[in-house]
This record gives C-alpha cells, sequence and structure tokens, in this order.
C-alpha cells in the first residue's frame, strides 16, 4: 500500500471510530486517553509497531509510514495512551538492545495492544537532570535489588511495566553520566507502591512510583549495564522528535481557524509554522530509519512545538476587538 493510501485508510477508520462513538477527539490524548480496547483496535490492523520487524508482530514498514499513522491519530485526538509510551520508544529500546528473549517477550504482545509501558525517568529534585538521579539497583543473588522513587511516571497506575533508569554504581563527580543502567521492572511486583498526581483539572494520568526493596530477574537488564545514559539518550530522540510535539492540541488549531475573529495572517503563520515542525519531525524519522541517533534535532522538534503549542493556546484565548 503506498502512502498516501495509508493515509487515507487510517483517517476512513478514524473517521468511522468517531462516528460510532468509539472515542470523542480531546486535547492531549496521547497523554490523556487511555483506552486498551481502542488500543486493540489498531493493533488489530498493525498500527503499533508499524515499523518493527514481522516476527514480532510488526508490521516491517519504515519511520515514514509510522509517522502517517501516528500524525492521522494525533490530528483527530485520539486515545492512544495505552499503548503510546510502548510503541515510541520502549519497542525500539528493545529492538537496539534487548535480548532475544526480551524481544520475544515483550514485543508480540506490544504489537498486540496487549502490554503497556511507563517511563521510569524523573525523580524529585532532579528536574530534567537525569545525571542527578539517585535511585539505585544492587546486585543481590541472580539479579538486582532496586530502591529509589520515579516521578511524572505516565499511566503507571495502568501500565503493565516500567523500563526505569537507575544507578548500578555509586556516582563519580568527575564522570557524572557513569554508573547508569536500564532495568525492566513489573509493576504488579512487590514493592512497588503508585500514587496518583492529580492535575489542575482533576485528571490522573501522571504518578509517582516509590520502589522499596524490588527484586527483578538478572534478565531484567535491557542493554549493558552501566551505558544507561548512552540508551537513554538515543531513547530520547525517539520520545522528543514526534508529531505529540506539535500536534496535541491540533483539536484546538481547527477551532480556531474556524473563527471568524481571528486574522487570516495570524492562522497562515500558524499554519506556516505547523508544517516547518512537520518537515523537521519527518527528516528526524527518516534519521531514526536509516539507524542514526538525531539527538540535537529531536530536542529542537520538541523546544519548536512546545512554543507552537503555546502560541496556539494563547491565540484562542486571546480577547478579539469588538468581542462581547
Amino acid at each position: 500500500m503506498s502512502r498516501l493510501g495509508l493515509r487515507a485508510e487510517v483517517r476512513r477508520f478514524l473517521a468511522q471510530a468517531r462516528e460510532s462513538g468509539a472515542f470523542v477527539p480531546h486535547c492531549d490524548a496521547w497523554m490523556t486517553g487511555f483506552d486498551p480496547v481502542f488500543s486493540r483496535s489498531l493493533a488489530e490492523r498493525g498500527w503499533i509497531g508499524v515499523a518493527w520487524p514481522r516476527e514480532y508482530g510488526g508490521a516491517e514498514r519504515g519511520e515514514s509510514e509510522r509517522l502517517i499513522v501516528v500524525e492521522e491519530l494525533l490530528a483527530v485526538g485520539a486515545p492512544v495512551a495505552a499503548h503510546w509510551f510502548a510503541d515510541r520508544q520502549i519497542g525500539p529500546g528493545l529492538l537496539r538492545y534487548g535480548t532475544p528473549a526480551q524481544r520475544a517477550r515483550y514485543l508480540p504482545l506490544i504489537t498486540a495492544g496487549r502490554c503497556f509501558f511507563a517511563v521510569g525517568m524523573s525523580e524529585p529534585d532532579s528536574g530534567s537532570d537525569l545525571a542527578s538521579i539517585r535511585t539505585t539497583a544492587r546486585r543481590s543473588g541472580g539479579g538486582w535489588v532496586i530502591n529509589g522513587t520515579k516521578v511524572w511516571t505516565s499511566h503507571a497506575h495502568q501500565a503493565h511495566h516500567m523500563l526505569a533508569l537507575v544507578r548500578t554504581a555509586p556516582p563519580d563527580p568527575q564522570r557524572r553520566h557513569a554508573g547508569m543502567s536500564q532495568l525492566l521492572i513489573d509493576l504488579a511486583a512487590p514493592g512497588v507502591h503508585v500514587r496518583p498526581i492529580v492535575t489542575l483539572d482533576g485528571q490522573r494520568h501522571f504518578n509517582e512510583v516509590v520502589l522499596t526493596d524490588v527484586e527483578v530477574d538478572s534478565d531484567a537488564l535491557l542493554g549493558a549495564e552501566g551505558q544507561g545514559w548512552q540508551q537513554v539518550t538515543a531513547e530520547l530522540a525517539d520520545e522528543r522528535s514526534g508529531p505529540e510535539r506539535y500536534l496535541s492540541n491540533l483539536p484546538l488549531f481547527a477551532a480556531l481557524a474556524c473563527r471568524d475573529d481571528v486574522p487570516a495572517a495570524e492562522l497562515g503563520e500558524l499554519a506556516a509554522e505547523l508544517q516547518a515542525l512537520r518537515a523537521l519531525s519527518a527528516a528526524v524519522a527518516d534519521a531514526l530509519g536509516r539507524g542514526e541517533s538525531p539527538a540535537v534535532a529531536a530536542a529542537l522538534v520538541k523546544d519548536l512545538g512546545s512554543r507552537f503549542e503555546r502560541k496556539v493556546v494563547d491565540n484562542r484565548a486571546a480577547p478579539r476587538p469588538g468581542a462581547a
């Protein structure tokens, strides 16, 4: 199927799903719209793990085709949060660094829409400085024992697993990024406590995850011990560069475009900025498809995308001359 055909197919499906009441469009639905049934309906059509190998249930297409699918989902505010993090970054991480056993265990369940992941990076008092994390994992017998706290962990109360960045060696002031590793954690394991963080609008998708003597097997280590920083840097390219960075509030932009009191020049400026962001995001997707790690370009998409979405909100809320 051509790319145009794929886009048309996704649009038809979404139009029918919306008409049938399968979902109601929302802004930020990739963060707040946790709907396992809807995720499974996408999985049935091969739209989770679009670029992954067929042996793991993927469609074995390119990153550009995945971009088409997620653009259409985001544009209508579809509820994709359940599988989003697994599809966006956990799966690619498993394909890059996972063992054959890890890939066989997790990837087919992800592509079937039956295994959801949370991401354990940020910590209290760490902010965006991941080098300052304090969650530790020490070897014990044939595995690891984990202690610490992760915060802003989306849907940890509903996900099955979490990929956590932890310290497997004491901090070294001279090499702040050394001694970190990534571990796959079952969120139903003893010692895992998930506490809600309720946002100002009363919703709960963020959480604090407290890990107290949580035991995992040795095969929970993703990639190489001590290479967590390098692996997370590659993961952040997946996280930062996607169209969710500029399409999260597209339903709001669409409503803005329907207003009679918004000058055409303002709408034109926003539309041009949106198109430039799409081009930049597509370039990053192509680079990822070639096996590159475009960390700087990906960060640029996130930064400029956040600024764009803020402009849409500010413009939508701004009073207009002559408005009642």
